[in-house]
């Protein structure tokens, strides 16, 4: 088994190992899946690697449509158990063609960017509400030094006022 860690990465492994079967997840960083997909199939060295996705439930249905758009056969929806994994690998193993892929239409070209853009919202959003919580923080925590600096500021002057009694 091999594996990448981006799409980029994936498509030089396959590209030097020639696997039979690419598992990738739809959403990567740098290359997302249906890029490689469309980089895989203008390859002639690679072009008839067999591609499984493996995708998030809220993206379910439109995941399936632009797979089969791009000539993926096959979707893993997240979470998967284990035999429903090893069933899809199967018949993705069994196919003895890849389905061919179709012209990029318009109309897939935007669905992919709406896909794209969904999951960079979403991204954006958990970054947000991050970004709040650690301003939180940061607020909670500067208060906190401020009462701790006026303690110190306060023991000081007491002990200048110990030491000029002395």
């Amino acid at each position: 088994m091999l594996e990448a860690a981006d799409g980029e990465e994936a498509l030089k492994v396959a590209r030097s190992e020639k696997p039979q079967l690419i598992i990738a997840d739809v959403l990567m960083p740098r290359m997302d899946g249906y890029e490689l997909v469309r980089q895989l199939r203008a390859d002639p060295a690679i072009s008839s690697t067999k591609v499984v996705f493996y995708t998030a439930t809220y993206i379910e249905a439109e995941a399936q449509r632009l797979a089969r758009a791009c000539g993926v056969q096959h979707v893993i929806v997240k979470p998967a158990e284990p035999e429903e994994m090893l069933r899809i690998v199967d018949a993705a193993l069994g196919v003895t063609a890849p389905v061919p892929m179709t012209p990029l239409a318009e109309d897939f070209t935007r669905q992919h960017l709406r896909l794209i853009t969904d999951k960079l919202a979403a991204q954006v959003y958990d970054l947000e509400a991050l970004n709040a919580g650690l301003e939180k923080r940061v607020a909670e925590r500067t208060a906190e030094l401020a009462l701790t600096n006026a303690r110190l500021v306060q023991i000081n002057q007491m002990k200048d006022e110990f030491v000029t009694i002395v």
